[in-house]
């Protein structure tokens, strides 16, 4: 399993098998591009034709149902109505089966000015070099890959609360004011599936608190990251657990 929640479901929920049967195993990946993503400051900003005062949220993933950018752009509309924030832009970065879809939306709705359709991009580590904020809207998810890279580059984290995503952001702070619903924890901002409302609240919230100037929490988030899902650790890994199935002595870890 790649997370404690995905091994809590295969076991306990869905009762594919006894937790003793399944070793968690992280992804792995190698972080250094994301890491050394501020390099490359200045490039996304100048292909989009954005200003350096203007923030970009951006959402990365192929643009499909399980993804939600509906709700990504419902919550950017919120944002928008309920705020005189002319200096955003909402960035989808990636392309599917829904663009078309997405972009009549987009119109519909009236974000035609602050939305950017982006498409792919090889070179992902310089959309990070220029976000403000990473933004997932999944209706469900392994370990979202987009999140990983965004904390390795430092960039604030805000995402609906599904899958893996928990295990990324940590535990939820204590003394929350209720009734925004969203969620501080650790790492990044938490909101429920599929509320526009609450992801609307969340990033006022980031904005407007100062938590965007909060450089230790990114650098928790950071740390974190590469600690647990560099390529080497997942190398190291899958190699332990080889070696304790030839020899008999299984390895697992709850």
């Amino acid at each position: 399993a790649i997370s404690y929640t995905q091994k809590w479901e295969l076991s306990k929920k869905y009762k594919i098998a006894n937790p003793s049967k399944i070793s968690l195993i992280n992804l792995g990946f190698d972080l250094i591009p994301f890491v050394h993503a501020d390099k490359l400051k200045g490039k996304l900003r100048k292909k989009i034709g954005a200003a350096n005062d203007t923030l970009l949220v951006g959402i990365v993933g192929r643009l499909v149902k399980v993804k939600n950018h509906k709700m990504f752009l419902d919550a950017a509309g919120l944002f928008l109505k309920n705020q005189n924030h002319e200096k955003v832009k909402f960035i989808l970065i990636g392309d599917g089966e829904l663009r078309q879809t997405l972009e009549n939306y987009a119109i519909e709705i009236g974000l035609k000015d602050y939305v950017v359709f982006y498409g792919w991009e090889k070179n992902i580590s310089m959309i990070y070099a220029d976000l403000g904020i990473l933004a997932l809207t999944s209706l469900n998810e392994g370990t979202p890959v987009s999140i990983i890279e965004a904390m390795s580059a430092f960039v604030p984290v805000v995402t609906t609360g599904v899958g893996g995503v928990k295990d990324l952001l940590g535990r939820i702070e204590p003394g929350q004011a209720s009734g925004q619903g969203f969620k501080i924890c650790e790492r990044g901002i938490l909101c429920p599936r599929n509320d526009s409302i609450a992801f609307s609240n969340a990033l006022k919230y980031m904005i407007d608190s100062g938590y965007l100037d909060d450089r230790q929490r990114f650098q928790k988030a950071k740390d974190f990251v590469l600690k647990n899902y560099s390529l080497e650790r997942l190398i190291n890994e899958i190699d332990a657990l080889y070696k304790s199935l030839m020899t008999g002595r299984a390895l697992y870890r709850n």
